[in-house]
């Protein structure tokens, strides 16, 4: 059941995060690894060195350029631009406040329907 699990959720996450396109060159990449071991040049390890890891130009060089992920398909690519903008905020003035005789009024901010209903609880 774990294989089954394992295997349906690499499949998931293969198809909805790589190109269709490159895994429809899946059974060239296996026929060229068969080539490549048939020639006696080494392993899987090696072949995924030499290919993938700095590839350099040699004789089947139309070939490997032609397996998965060697080129990325540039048409399925979506560029944007964002544009650099600033916010600017206006500064704060001070208010200087006159008070004398050391008497300060209290101004409610709440409108005086709200301040209707919001009152303490009272009994009745």
């Amino acid at each position: 059941m774990r294989k089954v699990m394992s295997l349906l959720l690499l499949g998931i996450y293969l198809f909805s995060n790589v190109e269709f396109c490159q895994l429809l060159k899946m059974p060239l990449l296996v026929e060229h690894y068969q080539e490549y071991v048939q020639m006696g040049e080494g392993d899987l390890i090696d072949f995924l060195i030499h290919h993938y890891g700095g590839h350099e130009m040699d004789g089947d060089w139309d070939t490997d350029m032609q397996l998965p992920f060697m080129k990325l398909a540039s048409d399925l690519s979506v560029a944007y631009y964002i544009p650099k903008f600033q916010i600017q905020l206006p500064t704060p003035q001070e208010i200087i406040l006159n008070q004398s005789l050391g008497r300060s009024k209290t101004i409610s901010f709440i409108p005086s329907y709200c301040a209707q209903i919001l009152q303490p609880p009272r009994i009745a």
